[in-house]
């Protein structure tokens, strides 16, 4: 499968819209709102990518990311659209919580 497809699936199974692709290296990066998507030879990683994060959301990041994991792990696909699923959604909460924080 090619990182384009594998994309194209992953959004298709957890929901997150990746707006642009680039390359770094040898590394193709997928962005999304909250994060990045790093395909690199052996692994994927997932890194924080977010412009504006609110303190709630900030810390949710650098408590859950930098996540790695390998393409000859059993299940790596299973396992990275859990997580990403999971980690998308608190993104979601946190990101209206710091809104609200704002407002009050």
């Amino acid at each position: 499968m090619s990182i384009d497809e594998l994309v194209n699936k992953i959004a298709s199974d957890t929901g997150i819209y990746f707006y642009t692709f680039e390359q770094d290296n040898d590394v193709i990066v997928a962005k999304s709102h909250f994060f990045d998507l790093r395909f690199g030879p052996t692994y994927v990683e997932v890194v924080e990518d977010y412009t504006l994060p609110g303190p709630i959301l900030k810390n949710l990041l650098m408590e859950n990311l930098p996540f790695t994991i390998d393409y000859i792990v059993d299940n790596y696909y299973d396992i990275l659209v859990e997580f990403l699923d999971e980690l998308h959604t608190k993104c979601i909460g946190a990101e209206i919580n710091d809104e609200e924080s704002v407002i009050d």
